[in-house]
């Protein structure tokens, strides 16, 4: 994966590895309250009472990272108080020996078939934002 790899030259070079995912996970917290906050203004919306996020298993996001910034950075929008939700669906794998589709990476990331560790994520990286409860001006 292009993570292990990035994380492996950054451990060489001694880059401080823990600063750039929490960036990383800010940026898509701030995404995830421009995205909320639009369309609770497209639907009428006065306040944003929750926001549900997919995340799939093979997607690098952290539930708890992202969960650490949200109250900060919905301070002074609609979305101040909301609760954000997150709600894990599984991956499909390619194993690249043998062709096998499964659900899933497998808890020991090998082929259920051939037992292959060569394996290629086809989905599950998918991160998105799935619903968006408001509050109306009407009650």
């Amino acid at each position: 994966m292009v993570l292990a790899s990035w994380l492996s030259t950054a451990r060489h070079l001694d880059i401080n590895v823990l600063v750039y995912p929490q960036v990383h996970e800010l940026s898509l917290v701030e995404g995830i309250r421009e995205i909320a906050v639009r369309h609770a203004r497209l639907a009428g919306g006065t306040r944003i009472l929750s926001v549900r996020v997919i995340i799939a298993e093979f997607s690098s996001y952290v539930e708890d990272a992202l969960a650490m910034f949200w109250d900060e950075v919905c301070k002074g929008t609609e979305a101040a108080g909301a609760r954000i939700e997150f709600h894990r669906i599984p991956g499909e794998s390619l194993c690249l020996q043998c062709s096998s589709r499964f659900a899933g990476s497998g808890k020991d990331f090998r082929c259920p078939a051939c037992g292959s560790e060569w394996l290629k994520p086809i989905t599950g990286q998918e991160c998105y934002v799935e619903s968006i409860e408001v509050e109306s001006a009407e009650g």
